[in-house]
């Protein structure tokens, strides 16, 4: 036989290089259509329990609270308005495990509390406002 008339046979790396790849091809194939089907059968059991399993479902699932009955919107007024402390009278410097149990603070540290209480009087208001409340959505775009 000449060189010309080679057959595949006649190079068998080539051969079971092609089938390698083949059952790569195959293999992945089949997984992909294995996960589908799994996953479509994972959201009709979703489903079936009355979850939602996209953003439109569970906009209509997660009940609107009107504005007045809504804590969440009470406590986004709250963190709009809230102040943080200044850096030299900032409370959460103060390192509060050497202040043993039962001891009065001492002045520079209820300076510091009364400060930064005082400037978040309106927050603290509103804040108390929204424990007050039993139901909440916070506004999202799903």
């Amino acid at each position: 036989m000449n060189s010309s008339q080679k057959t595949w046979w006649s190079r068998p790396s080539r051969a079971i290089s092609a089938f390698a790849v083949l059952l790569v091809a195959i293999g992945f194939g089949g997984f992909k259509v294995v996960s589908k089907h799994g996953l479509n059968r994972a959201m009709e059991e979703i489903r079936a329990k009355g979850l939602p399993t996209n953003p439109k479902e569970l906009d209509a699932w997660y009940e609107t609270v009107p504005a007045a009955e809504n804590a969440g919107l009470k406590l986004l007024d709250a963190s709009a308005v809230w102040v943080e402390p200044v850096k030299e009278s900032d409370p959460g410097e103060v390192d509060w495990r050497q202040i043993p149990l039962g001891v009065a603070l001492d002045a520079e540290t209820m300076r510091r509390l009364e400060t930064h209480l005082g400037s978040n009087a309106q927050a603290l208001r509103l804040m108390q406002q929204a424990t007050k409340m039993e139901r909440s959505r916070y506004p999202i775009d799903m």
